[in-house]
């Protein structure tokens, strides 16, 4: 499985991946998922990564209803994901979904046609129990009309015992929504299993339409916290040990559109901070066909994968007709898995220090391990079956494909220092400047542009100093009258015609023609006191 990943413009502006936890190679220890992706993502023509994240969003589905993991600090957290895939229109994200999660889909109708059959017979037996309640509640009245207390307490009895014995309705069977409310979907868990999936190939219905309005609903159940429901309606309704997946793909303008509104609030709490976050490297351009691929292309993976995706669901058919959530599985670790992950945890937890690649996103950071420990038990109850123990192979392949999306979380996200945010805002700025056919611009010009960060004169010379690092600008400065330029395309050789456009443009006089910044001594940020 081969991920490749995008660049950026200019290396000192992001976080360095992590080193040695390449994706290069696939989920070697997850045979089954690894053929999968290769099958899937051969014939659809799509991203690996983007497929993997599908199959991830499928199994998490699934198996949140089966099992819980043992963390190495002990106790019991859910297996259930919040994954986030990044992709724009062409990347065949809705084909890739379409394949996965077809199992899922077909599960869900049978289910649906199952709960309308019993709904049926629940309506005709609750129709005769009322009529027979009604029966018995008149005896109850003639007993109390005649005074006798052996009749009236037989008759109560009588009652009571019958209306104990009233028909249930069926559990619901949904298992799946895409443009729901949170608040459908707390009484989808209420009234059915509890265990609830948004598979979405179009994520921003979920993101900017009725699903995700209320936020802190959604990371009360990534931690699988109860809920207790106060309505003048429908009373108090108590929602315990309830399971949700998220699995969004979706476009950058959404994910955009959904910070707009909600970002202060979704970072205030540590939303995305939650997620699996990719952005898998757009292929549009080198999906070639070739006549031999199409004859001899390899369905096996593909097959073997939705044929152990569907004995889970066949097993969760099991465990729905006698369901108690404490039934669900405890998937625990290795004694050596065990080892690893503790001195994993203590390297995550390291790296939120001063200097750490994690300092300026400790939300993030502090939800990377239990990401890891939930996916290796994933990897590890539908690979191996819900007796095995994480090994650590897979937990090292959850080690990869988490921090892999960590590594694309903190470039998208710029969890970046103020001083770093600053720096790219007039990086921006200068852009915009450059992009006007200006090269030269004056320094002093800086303390009337909108950016207010710059009337900061300790911010401003910061700012220029980290630029002057990376190559972006070069500060010249005139000794004999103090005028600093900057030269926005320091790479480029001295240009005399733009020099003169410029000492023109600021009204300079005929001795800064004479001496352009080419015979100038280039400065420092921090010697920058007094600009003009």
């Amino acid at each position: 499985m081969r991920v490749r990943r995008s660049g950026m413009h200019h290396d000192l502006m992001m976080t360095p991946p992590t080193s040695g936890r390449s994706l290069e190679g696939g989920v070697p220890n997850c045979p089954i998922i690894h053929a999968g992706v290769e099958s899937i993502g051969n014939t659809v023509q799509a991203p690996n990564l983007l497929t993997l994240n599908v199959l991830l969003g499928a199994i998490s589905t699934v198996v949140q209803c089966l099992a819980d993991v043992e963390p190495v600090y002990g106790g019991r957290i859910p297996t259930s994901m919040y994954i986030c895939t990044k992709g724009e229109s062409g990347l065949r994200k809705s084909a890739v979904a379409a394949r996965v999660n077809k199992p899922i889909y077909n599960f869900e109708k049978e289910q649906r046609r199952e709960y309308e059959k019993n709904r049926e017979i629940y309506e005709v037996k609750l129709e005769v129990f009322k009529e027979q309640q009604e029966a018995k509640r008149n005896k109850l009245k003639a007993a109390l009309v005649s005074g006798n207390a052996q009749r009236i307490e037989t008759a109560q009895d009588e009652l009571n015992k019958f209306i104990a014995e009233k028909p249930q309705p069926p559990a619901k069977e949904t298992m799946l929504v895409e443009d729901s409310t949170g608040e459908a979907i707390q009484e989808e868990m209420y009234a059915g299993y509890g265990c609830i999936a948004v598979l979405s190939s179009e994520g921003g219905i979920a993101l900017n339409g009725h699903t995700l309005r209320h936020l802190p609903f959604f990371n009360a159940q990534w931690s699988g916290e109860s809920l207790l429901k106060h309505r003048k309606t429908s009373g108090n309704q108590s929602i315990e040990d309830t399971r949700l997946t998220l699995s969004l793909l979706v476009q950058d303008a959404a994910i955009k559109k959904f910070n707009d509104k909600h970002g202060d609030e979704a970072a205030g709490i540590g939303f995305w901070a939650r997620f699996l976050f990719s952005c898998p490297l757009n292929n549009q351009g080198s999906r070639f066909i070739e006549s031999n691929n199409l004859i001899t292309q390899d369905k096996e993976g593909e097959r073997n994968f939705t044929a152990r995706l569907e004995e889970l669901l066949d097993e969760l058919k099991q465990v729905r007709q006698n369901y108690d959530s404490g039934s669900r599985k405890l998937i625990k670790f290795s004694d050596e898995a065990r080892k690893y992950a503790i001195d994993l945890y203590n390297e995550i937890e390291n790296s939120q220090n001063p200097g750490g690649r994690l300092e300026y996103a400790t939300d993030h950071g502090s939800k990377l391990f239990e990401n890891i420990t939930r996916l290796a038990a994933l990897l590890t109850y539908f690979e191996l079956g819900s007796e095995a123990l994480i090994s650590v192979g897979i937990l090292q392949d959850a080690e990869r494909i988490v921090f892999h999306c960590s590594d694309d979380f903190l470039q998208y996200f710029q969890q970046y220092p103020d001083y770093i945010k600053n720096t790219l805002s007039v990086l921006s700025y200068f852009q915009q400047v450059r992009d006007n056919g200006e090269r030269y611009y004056r320094a002093a010009d800086l303390r009337r542009s909108r950016l207010a960060i710059l009337r900061d004169i300790d911010v401003r010379d910061q700012v220029l100093d980290l630029l002057i690092n990376w190559g972006e600008i070069t500060v010249f400065t005139f000794k004999n009258t103090g005028l600093v330029v900057i030269d926005l395309k320091p790479k480029l050789v001295y240009d005399p015609y733009m020099w003169s456009d410029f000492c023109n443009k600021e009204k300079l006089s005929q001795f800064y023609l004479m001496n352009p910044p080419l015979s100038q001594t280039p400065l420092q940020a921090q010697t920058f006191s007094r600009w003009r």
